[in-house]
């Protein structure tokens, strides 16, 4: 009773249980479970479905990549120039270094981002998998049915070295087509402080005569300090400081101490990243505020926004700092900590910051319709991949009103 979609021999009913079944990550299985549990037919058998997963892959992809250049011209008309700066970032199936499959992307930098690019790796091929088993057989029928397979199929590998360079590799790649793609070059690109992209960047220059500027991550940029007050902490363990006590424990540098550093480094950087002698006066605030003692005032860098001392000051009233500071012993062993990171040579890293929140939302979409605790196929991937694309960018209405029309 379902009627047929246009230019179709596909019903609709069987078109939206596909899509569905990716969209919400359970394919082909999920849904033989959920009809069997409603006592339903069962949808397509699962060999016609793995081919009309191949039809449905061509499909999206052509919408992602309309969605990506109507993107990519957004980008340009805000930017009022083919210069432009986009976020990047890699996303991996599994934690380790030996994921089967990752991608990376890059997304505008306007108000509302969208996907402008996304390059997708496999370092496996189902197809090519399954054909092996054909040689165990050892007769000619089965090496010629091999033969033929490997011939006529379209390979879904397309990455051979370690899975951590997916992320360098496919963005040196997108910064290389994007003048053919698209016309525009990537100047300004916005991405972690670890990673090894830009150093790729800088050394293969996908833009002859250009230096592409990197933008600091504030989010990552702010974990720096974390991190290091962490090293510190943990070089120290049970050492003795000049106090005779360890760093440690209540009322010294603890791991909600830390925590509450990062944080306010973080804000100080969203709030004055476009002024570095404000957002150096807010970074060394921070330090001297704890620094500072009932006897030995050090507010210099404070804000009376914040600052209970010069709030105390300006009223006329007493403050007391003990409750607020850390011991001195404590603060001179972090001090380097804050020196380094702290300083405006650093801290010119994060002027006019940005960060790759963006990045990582369109990366939640992407494992909500590729659960990385499920095996998938090189094909089941990337449909997840530029399904997302159209999702993140244009909502989920927009799918619908597009793919159900073909």
């Amino acid at each position: 009773s379902s009627p047929q979609v246009q230019d179709s021999k596909r019903h609709d009913i069987n078109v939206r249980i596909q899509l569905a079944g990716h969209l919400t990550g359970i394919r082909h299985v999920g849904f033989q479970k959920i009809c069997a549990a409603l006592n339903l037919p069962p949808p397509l058998e699962e060999g016609r479905h793995n081919k009309r997963d191949k039809e449905l892959l061509q499909v999206v992809q052509k919408f992602a990549n309309e969605s990506m250049s109507t993107a990519m011209q957004e980008a340009v008309d805000v930017a009022k120039s083919t210069d432009i700066t986009v976020s990047g970032d890699g996303t991996w199936q599994t934690r380790d270094f030996s994921s089967k499959h990752g991608a990376a992307d890059l997304l505008s930098t306007c108000d509302s981002p969208k996907v402008v690019d996304i390059e997708t790796c496999s370092k496996t091929c189902n197809v090519c998998a399954g054909a092996k088993s054909l040689l165990q057989l050892g007769t000619p029928e089965a090496r010629a049915k091999y033969d033929q397979t490997i011939i006529n199929h379209n390979c879904g590998k397309n990455f051979d070295e370690p899975s951590g360079n997916m992320e360098a590799s496919s963005i040196l790649k997108m910064f290389r087509r994007s003048e053919k793609k698209y016309g525009v070059r990537y100047v300004k690109y916005i991405g972690d402080g670890d990673s090894k992209t830009f150093s790729v960047l800088k050394t293969e220059i996908p833009y002859k005569g250009i230096q592409i500027q990197k933008i600091e991550d504030i989010n990552h940029f702010g974990k720096r300090l974390k991190r290091a007050l962490e090293v510190i902490k943990r070089k120290c363990g049970k050492e003795k400081l000049s106090d005779g006590k360890t760093i440690g424990g209540k009322g010294r540098l603890t791991d909600q101490m830390i925590t509450r550093f990062q944080i306010y480094f973080c804000e100080a950087i969203r709030k004055n990243k476009n002024d570095l002698d404000k957002l150096y006066k807010s970074a060394q605030a921070m330090y001297w505020h704890k620094f500072s003692t009932n006897s030995d005032h050090h507010h210099q860098f404070c804000d009376e926004a914040w600052c209970g001392y010069l709030q105390a000051k300006k009223n006329n009233t007493r403050y007391n700092h003990t409750p607020h500071g850390l011991p001195r012993a404590v603060m001179n062993k972090i001090k380097p900590a804050f020196d380094s990171i702290c300083s405006k040579q650093s801290l010119m890293r994060v002027l006019n910051g940005s960060t790759q929140n963006a990045n990582e939302a369109f990366h939640a979409l992407i494992w909500t319709m590729s659960p990385k605790h499920k095996a998938a196929s090189d094909v089941t991937f990337n449909i997840a991949c530029y399904l997302a694309v159209v999702v993140f960018s244009d909502g989920y209405y927009s799918l619908g009103k597009k793919y159900l029309k073909k």
